[in-house]
């Protein structure tokens, strides 16, 4: 009886060791991943942050573009506008600072809009192109080829109807 209570007493030490090898394998990889994925986490906020800069530079031009018709016709005769030659970094966002250049072209009463983001941090850069037209016809809801009849309870909003 003593002889198998001594082989029985050493089964347990293989398991318990072999459970302490994994663990100690498994632990310092699942740190790695967890620090990895803080780490692109972090990139992805401030990649976010840069293009929505990027973004907000868009609708700045937008905005100045169509203050009057003499900025768009200023423009289009090649006059680069003040402040929009990449020639000042915009800070009235939270969050990072973008810079905005508007050229005329690449056709007719069209502008090109570059406009560069990046997070307060430094760490990303995104840019946005935005090509802008101006339409004949300004801002007309439906354009008709043969003529369009608006009849029958139809209510047109935000604009004109030509035919």
């Amino acid at each position: 009886m003593r002889n198998e209570n001594r082989t029985s007493r050493g089964q347990v030490l293989p398991a318990v060791v072999g459970a302490l090898m994994i663990l100690v394998i498994l632990v310092p990889v699942m740190v790695t991943f967890t620090q990895n994925e803080a780490k692109w986490s972090q990139k992805q906020a401030s990649d976010t942050i840069a293009f929505h800069m990027a973004e907000a530079g868009t609708e700045k031009a937008y905005l100045y573009l169509t203050q009057s018709t003499s900025t768009w016709a200023n423009l289009m005769l090649g006059n680069a506008p003040v402040n929009y030659s990449f020639d000042r970094s915009f800070t009235d966002l939270s969050g990072g600072t973008y810079a905005i250049s508007i050229t005329s072209g690449p056709d007719d009463e069209t502008a090109t809009v570059i406009a560069v983001g990046r997070d307060t941090r430094g760490l990303l850069t995104r840019a946005v192109k935005v090509v802008y037209s101006n339409s004949l016809y300004g801002a007309t809801a439906i354009y008709a080829g043969r003529g369009a009849q608006v009849d029958g309870g139809v209510n047109v909003e935000w604009g004109a109807v030509m035919s």
